[in-house]
């Protein structure tokens, strides 16, 4: 269930997932789902499509990709509301340091999934970081998100933009 805790009814929903990786340095996967995931409303159907890869023209560089569209309200009598997201996220990675950036869109022309009314929201980051040890790495992500209605901030001083500082610390074994 989407957007709730609990499910909402007992109907089934189903996800599919398709690979294909047609050559040694690109990657596809098309994902989806369909079903009741709507807040309160059983017989309304959701589809979700997600298109995402990665492509890797170097050694050191890679480039992911993410598409996903949406639609809301399929099998009952009124409009079909939709959304989109589109990204890109190229990353480098070096001996000592990786370097990588985001830009991501989210189209939701119809208001559904923000109830904000007709609305686009980009964010767009930059994360370097810093191989600490063969298994460690820090990485810092500075990220400024923008929307076309004022969301962001304090409910008496909403902005159409923000800016946020993360810092991360990674271990893989």
């Amino acid at each position: 269930m989407w957007d709730t805790l609990l499910d909402n009814n007992a109907d089934k929903t189903l996800i599919w997932r398709f690979a294909l990786t047609p050559g040694e340095n690109f990657t596809i996967n098309v994902n989806g789902s369909f079903g009741s995931e709507t807040e309160n409303v059983a017989s309304r159907k959701r589809l979700s499509v997600d298109l995402n890869g990665v492509w890797s023209p170097a050694e050191r560089f890679e480039l992911r990709f993410q598409a996903n569209a949406g639609w809301d309200g399929i099998g009952r009598t009124g409009p079909v509301v939709r959304w989109y997201v589109c990204g890109l996220q190229p990353l480098y990675t070096g001996e000592l340091f990786t370097l990588g950036a985001r830009v991501e869109v989210f189209a939701d022309p119809d208001g559904e999934r923000t109830r904000l009314g007709r609305s686009t929201l980009v964010n767009l980051a930059l994360t370097p970081g810093v191989v600490l040890a063969r298994a460690f790495r820090a990485r810092l992500e500075a990220r400024s998100d923008f929307a076309s209605h004022a969301v962001f901030g304090r409910s008496s001083a909403l902005r159409t933009s923000m800016l946020s500082l993360a810092i991360a610390a990674e271990y893989v074994f």
